[in-house]
């Protein structure tokens, strides 16, 4: 779905995310902070009421910088993920599910089960590439 957040909102969150540098942690090749945004996951689950979207295992704002990607994969123990993409100034990171290419665009949101279908992200070619991303088991 498109224009889930609204600009202010996802340049809110890359703030909070810039803003709280002393608590973020590298995983692999891309950085995160993890988060707890009950308003926004109160959204999510009136839009998409297929599932209880309040209680995710884990929610992070994730920064993709250049040259990050991610393999092909399964999350293994998951039944659901979103990812909502805060930005989209920057080429490449590209989300694909199974065979599907998601263009990322700021402020878009994307509903998939991450334990069943498998899904990559393109190498980012310039610049960062921000999103919001929860997981439920």
């Amino acid at each position: 779905m498109e224009d889930f957040l609204s600009k202010k909102e996802c340049k809110y969150l890359i703030e909070v995310f810039n803003k709280s540098k002393n608590l973020v942690s590298k995983h692999k090749n891309r950085y995160r902070l993890k988060v707890d945004p009950i308003n926004l996951l109160t959204k999510i689950n009136k839009q998409f009421n297929f599932y209880n979207f309040l209680k995710p295992d884990n929610c992070e704002i994730v920064m993709w910088p250049p040259s990050s990607s991610m393999d092909m994969h399964i999350d293994k123990g998951d039944k659901m993920s979103f990812l909502l993409y805060l930005n989209d100034n920057f080429d490449g990171g590209e989300t694909v599910v199974e065979d599907v290419i998601v263009k990322p665009k700021q402020g878009k949101i994307l509903i998939f089960s991450n334990g069943i279908m498998k899904h990559k992200v393109k190498k980012i070619k310039k610049n960062n590439r921000f999103m919001l991303a929860g997981w439920y088991k």
